[in-house]
């Protein structure tokens, strides 16, 4: 990957790494025209990495306007704010770890914050060394569903029984099942943290076989 100029740099910048399927060229083209200030750093065949200042519009409103204009679904991996634009290098390869895990992960989520992915990637780091308990997998794809969407709503029980258009009692029901099936009652903070851990590695473990990584 190629330095970017050291020159006139401004003091804060983010790094994004945009990853589709799609024309790379048509691409750069729209990324260039969404922002005023702009450094492409890299394009690959399925990916532009690109360092971004003065940003005016949101991750959510750069994304739809990429999807909509390029045709094609993508992923936006976002760097933390940096200042030494030297890090930059770094910087890449921690954005292209997320966008590996995230895929192993099978994530939903379409833009990927790195202050929001230290969790996952530490795992991922770590996975020798850690034994996941497969029960943790939940055959049951409503009980996993029930599960993440809890997790995602910071276990408030209302906001995941909306966000899962579920009667707020049949999302107890399904958090009592879950702590029959994995031992773990992810309505307390400390059982949600150590299954959220334990769930995450195995999901990679599978990913990696599934992907053969």
């Amino acid at each position: 990957m190629p330095n970017p100029r050291s020159s006139n740099k401004p003091s804060t910048f983010r790094l994004w790494m945009i990853v589709f399927d799609g024309d790379a060229k048509v691409m750069v083209g729209i990324v260039k025209r969404l922002f005023k200030t702009i450094d492409i750093l890299d394009v690959g065949i399925n990916r532009v990495a690109c360092v971004v200042t003065g940003e005016m519009l949101t991750p959510e409103e750069a994304l739809e306007i990429l999807e909509t204009e390029a045709m094609v679904r993508i992923t936006i991996a976002i760097s933390r704010f940096c200042q030494d634009i030297e890090s930059v290098p770094e910087v890449y390869k921690r954005l292209k770890k997320m966008t590996k895990v995230a895929k192993l992960l099978s994530l939903e989520e379409r833009i990927l914050l790195e202050e929001r992915m230290h969790l996952p990637i530490f795992i991922y780091e770590n996975l020798q060394t850690i034994k996941p308990q497969k029960n943790l997998l939940l055959e049951d794809d409503v009980l996993a569903h029930t599960a993440r969407v809890f997790l995602q709503c910071n276990l408030n029980v209302t906001d995941a029984s909306i966000k899962l258009y579920v009667h707020r009692n049949t999302l107890l029901y399904r958090l009592n099942r879950i702590q029959v099936v994995t031992g773990y009652d992810l309505r307390t903070f400390e059982d949600a943290l150590n299954f959220q851990f334990l769930y995450l590695a195995e999901t990679m473990v599978q990913g990696k076989g599934k992907n053969g990584l």
